[in-house]
């Protein structure tokens, strides 16, 4: 499952901005729980353009045919070591990548944090009895830690997530309900192969822009029909997201993809000149780079790794390897100063000790850490 890999990105603003934004918008919220209910409102509006996102950002149009070995789909032959879709942007967040058809059918509120939090208690405690009929514990091993929906919170796989971080054995729902929203965590960008880190600055400065589009856009509360018509949209995207001509759902009703893409782009310019006259540069160039795409999708990741394997006459596993050695050199190249390497060396040596430390002290079985952890989800 790792072939295809992401970025986590993750972002918050700092309280000094929220105690004047609750000011603008005359809440009367105590700023913890404001903060929340914006963190949700951003999250919601990023549901609804994540099309957006796949198109831009996707670099999974292919993969290789051992991948899929064995398993029912509906890719074409790109070459004999080659499966892809034509116009595909980002398999990875398709059906055969970091998906679950279980999870698709749990209902996660997301349009508060009681509700969000209820949600994935819910689906903790909730069995699903093709997981029962796999058994949890066989003879001394474990298959699985339960047969519920979610074995654990953190097994939820979405796009985006809200999230606060925990307190050595503390569940995350836990410590979003006592201490609110810390900052979000977007699962859904591909690694761009072409680029050393996977992203650039101009990329991590465009997710900035759209963020805070979210945020500061009208945000109201999701419905089931709403959610479908995002889904059909990311599927749309996911398989066909460069098909010239492509429609998708929008409020209006159903409009070109790359139209529908420009307007939303433009709406987030003045966002970008608020942040270039405060002196934070490269938002402009930002949001330029990524219209371009939508003029010429030639210009998208996943059509240029397409690109490449055809120039090259090569499988989708020699394009990844090249890469991959590409940015070996890249990094080798990259010495670090005596004080640094001392310092990672430091890290290692004060991880092991850690870690030996916790062994020693570590007197449950796994028996007894399992009934402890999952006690307050049944």
């Amino acid at each position: 499952m790792q072939s295809i890999a992401g970025i986590h990105f993750n972002f918050s603003l700092a309280d000094s901005f929220w105690h004047q934004w609750r000011e603008i918008t005359q809440s009367s919220l105590p700023l913890h729980d404001f903060k929340s209910a914006m963190y949700f409102s951003m999250v919601r509006n990023f549901y609804r353009i994540l099309w957006l996102v796949l198109y831009l950002f996707g670099a999974s149009p292919a993969v290789c045919k051992t991948f899929l070995e064995g398993r029912s789909h509906s890719l074409q032959n790109f070459n004999n070591a080659t499966l892809f879709l034509p116009f595909a942007t980002s398999l990875r967040m398709g059906d055969i990548g970091y998906q679950s058809d279980v999870q698709t059918k749990i209902p996660i509120n997301i349009n508060s944090l009681s509700e969000y939090c209820e949600s994935l208690l819910v689906a903790t405690r909730t069995p699903y009895p093709a997981y029962q009929s796999i058994g949890i514990k066989v003879g001394s091993n474990y298959r699985q830690l339960n047969a519920n929906l979610l074995q654990i919170e953190n097994e939820y796989y979405a796009p985006i997530r809200p999230k606060r971080v925990a307190r050595s054995g503390e569940k995350p729902t836990t410590a979003l309900q006592q201490r609110g929203v810390e900052y979000i965590e977007i699962r859904c960008i591909d690694l761009d192969p072409f680029l050393p880190l996977g992203i650039d600055e101009s990329g991590i400065k465009f997710l900035e822009l759209l963020l805070l589009h979210c945020l500061l856009d009208n945000s109201p509360s999701f419905d089931q029909i709403e959610e479908e018509h995002l889904r059909i949209n990311r599927n749309r995207i996911i398989l066909n997201g460069r098909q010239p001509d492509l429609l998708i759902a929008t409020e209006t009703g159903e409009q070109f993809m790359a139209d529908a893409g420009k307007t939303l782009l433009n709406q987030m310019r003045p966002i970008a000149d608020l942040l270039e006259k405060s002196g934070e540069i490269g938002y402009r160039d930002a949001l330029a780079q990524q219209t371009m795409k939508f003029e010429d999708p030639e210009l998208t990741p996943s059509a240029q790794i397409l690109a490449s394997m055809r120039n090259q006459d090569i499988s989708f596993f020699e394009f990844a390897m090249n890469q991959s050695r590409k940015h070996q050199e890249f990094f080798q190249r990259k010495l670090l100063s005596k004080a640094e390497e001392q310092r990672f060396r430091d890290e290692a040596d004060n991880s092991l000790k850690c870690q030996l430390a916790l062994e020693s002290a570590d007197t449950l079985s796994l028996d007894n850490f399992l009934d402890q952890v999952l006690s307050d989800q049944r």
